[in-house]
């Protein structure tokens, strides 16, 4: 059995995306653009779209089981695990990559 869509649901999902797209745009065109600090004041906050976004479709995609939830969690773990190798061997070794923090 499915959840049923709610439209307040899709309309925050549809206004999450508008905010990705926005964050997008002022980040990689207007910021680098203009180097102005206001802008930088409104990318900023607008990417709370992203999670945003993830929660409201992962809040339809999951079935409230417990298999539905192991198997929501084995999916993050598989996804996660470069960007872990990524952290630990490259930048805590010092042999590279983008250090995030």
């Amino acid at each position: 059995m499915t959840k049923e869509r709610e439209s307040s649901f899709e309309l925050l999902r549809i206004i999450a995306q508008f905010m990705i797209i926005f964050y997008h745009i002022l980040y990689f065109a207007v910021y680098p653009a203009s180097g102005m600090p206001f802008y930088k004041a409104i990318w900023f906050p607008l990417h709370i779209g992203v999670p945003l976004f993830v929660f409201i479709s992962g809040y339809f995609g999951i079935r409230p089981t417990v298999k539905g939830f192991i198997k929501l969690a084995g999916i993050v773990l598989i996804l996660s695990i470069p960007y872990m190798v990524d952290q630990v061997l490259l930048v805590h070794n010092g042999l590279g990559g983008q250090n995030l923090y």
